[in-house]
């Protein structure tokens, strides 16, 4: 049986979680009671029925929100269900195989609907982002066979549509071919020849020009600077044009320490002298005649006769008297003491510029500032919690590192925004300018998605995910 108050309570707080139905809250409390009391003959019983409950009542949930027209919740409560299953690692009883059993009937129902129609109208992107929203469920082993059912069913009408747009790139559209080469790509297919971009760069070179930096911070700055220019819009494999990247401008780091004095609160207890009246007591003699009887022979007879004497008492009496106390109270104190200060300052102010075949392309900054300050002393006084310490920062290389991130990411956006600029603000797109816009990796114009829309179908507004993971 539990022993300590702290556990009973615990247990008591697991059986009120259980009657209010929240069983997956009651499992975990008696979980970690079965831990803390392995002989305890009681609790493996009552954790496995807090475990059959909770899956039971997520299974349960997931069959009324299916019986109620509600698919999408029917399938997040059925997933939740298999995923406490798998987290107990628990054996259901045949109720509730049955359960599991109905629910994946129905959900494998449900998403061959949803995914198998999208991929025989030639929507092979649409059919796997809706693969990639079901996951949650997918996941689980219960319906692994399905799911690898449905992603070669994808990748097939991707490897039928890649087919299919091979023929319709030529040298003539070099973006749209090099669009169609990364979906074959993405569908593991064969891939048309990509031709040049004339509008992108196929090599850059970097400068940097920062003062007070580090060459390990340089380089480190180069290559995020870099990593950016050949993940960007303006770069491709074989494109025609040289690019240059520019970054100048400097960083700064200072310290400074001064002494200083410094207070500490703290509270003293005190002691103090009130003079207080009192009522005492003593006891005190007081004497008192009291009557007696006593027996005397009179003529030959024994009779009693009345006496009187005097006695002694004590007798209560109170009295007062103003006497002195010790008291105590709280006096506020301040504790003055000397350290030192220091006080570490920052800044970061460089900027980037891109260049392509000559003309300035995107540019993009990064100016901040950073100030940390501590104290540092040897001093100890435990009543106003005053311990030493030292003022220590961390190292201004994170700090730098991190903003030169920040300017690479900028960057980015730079290079993106003048792509979006120059090439996706046109009134009306053919298949070939649409393709270049799809570059920019940004929701596209509608103009472009209803010119992509002729060859890709409703794939054309997934356009843009063929190029994020593979930029050339």
């Amino acid at each position: 049986m539990l022993a300590s108050a702290g556990c009973m309570t615990r247990y008591r707080q697991a059986n009120a979680l259980a009657k209010e139905g929240k069983f997956v809250e009651a499992a975990e409390l008696f979980d970690q009671l079965a831990k803390e009391n392995p002989t305890d003959p009681e609790l493996p019983g009552l954790v496995e029925t807090a475990h059959q409950r909770a899956v039971e009542q997520a299974l349960g949930n997931a069959r009324r929100q299916r019986l109620s027209g509600n698919p999408s919740s029917s399938q997040e409560w059925f997933a939740r269900g298999l995923e406490l299953r798998e987290r107990w690692n628990l054996k259901l009883n045949g109720a509730l195989e049955s359960t599991v059993e109905d629910e994946r009937e129905d959900a494998t129902q449900y998403l061959r609907g949803l995914v198998v129609p999208m991929a025989q109208k030639g929507n092979a992107l649409t059919a796997q982002a809706l693969l990639n929203k079901q996951q949650f469920l997918l996941k689980h082993s219960e319906l692994g066979e399905l799911r690898e059912e449905l992603e070669r069913i994808a990748m097939d009408s991707g490897q039928a549509n890649c087919k299919r747009l091979r023929t319709k790139a030529t040298a003539g559209e070099p973006h749209w071919t090099n669009l169609v080469a990364h979906y074959c790509e993405h569908f593991q297919a064969d891939a048309p020849r990509r031709w040049p971009l004339v509008e992108t760069f196929g090599e850059a070179k970097a400068s940097v020009s920062v003062t007070q930096l580090s060459d390990a911070n340089a380089a480190a700055l180069q290559a995020a600077m870099m990593k950016q220019l050949y993940e960007g819009p303006w770069y491709s494999t074989g494109g025609t044009l040289t690019a240059q990247l520019a970054v100048n401008g400097g960083v700064s780091q200072s310290r400074r320490e001064r002494p200083v004095n410094l207070q500490a609160q703290w509270t003293e207890r005190v002691p103090y002298i009130e003079h207080v009246t009192k009522t005492f007591e003593e006891k005190v003699p007081v004497q008192e005649c009291e009557s007696y009887d006593e027996n005397q022979t009179i003529n030959g007879q024994s009779v009693k006769v009345q006496r009187q004497r005097t006695v002694t008492k004590e007798k209560t009496k109170k009295y007062e008297k103003v006497v002195p106390e010790t008291r105590w109270r709280d006096v506020p104190r301040t504790f003055e003491y000397q350290a030192i200060q220091v006080e570490r300052s920052q800044s970061f102010s460089v900027r980037a510029e891109l260049t392509v075949a000559g003309q300035s392309t995107a540019s993009a900054g990064r100016d901040a500032n950073d100030s940390l300050s501590g104290y540092s002393h040897d001093i100890t006084f435990d009543a106003a919690q005053v311990r030493p310490k030292r003022a220590d920062f961390p190292p201004a290389e994170g700090w730098i590192a991190g903003r030169a991130e920040e300017l690479a990411g900028n960057l980015a956006l730079a290079q993106a925004d003048q792509w979006r600029a120059k090439y996706c603000r046109a009134g009306a797109y053919d298949v070939e300018n649409a393709a270049r816009c799809v570059r920019a990796i940004a929701k596209l114009p509608p103009e472009a998605i209803d010119a992509l829309k002729t060859v890709l179908g409703d794939d054309a507004t997934l356009a843009p995910s063929l190029l994020r993971s593979n930029r050339k």
